[in-house]
């Protein structure tokens, strides 16, 4: 049985991957001459399978944050209309 210690680290380990893939491919000309847009952008972005990936990714990114910014916005008004509901 996992720990909860040893799922958050791997949840950390899993989104710091994406992080920095993002970050690479949003931000690339800040960092033009650095190791990680070299290992980013030459070596993941050439493997067989996951090139075209890849390439669609940073659009799976933008939709994902899209999506979070609607249900941010809409969810807190939903709890609001309930949590006034049961009011003492």
């Amino acid at each position: 049985m996992m720990s909860s210690l040893v799922f958050n680290v791997a949840l950390i380990l899993l989104s710091s991957l994406a992080v920095v893939q993002f970050n690479v491919q949003s931000f690339g000309i800040f960092a033009q001459y650095t190791a990680t847009v070299a290992l980013v952008s030459g070596q993941i972005a050439s493997l067989r399978g996951l090139k075209y990936i890849y390439d669609a990714l940073i659009y799976l990114f933008a939709a994902m944050g899209a999506l979070t910014a609607v249900y941010v916005m809409w969810k807190p008004y939903e709890y609001q209309k309930r949590v006034s509901k049961f009011k003492f």
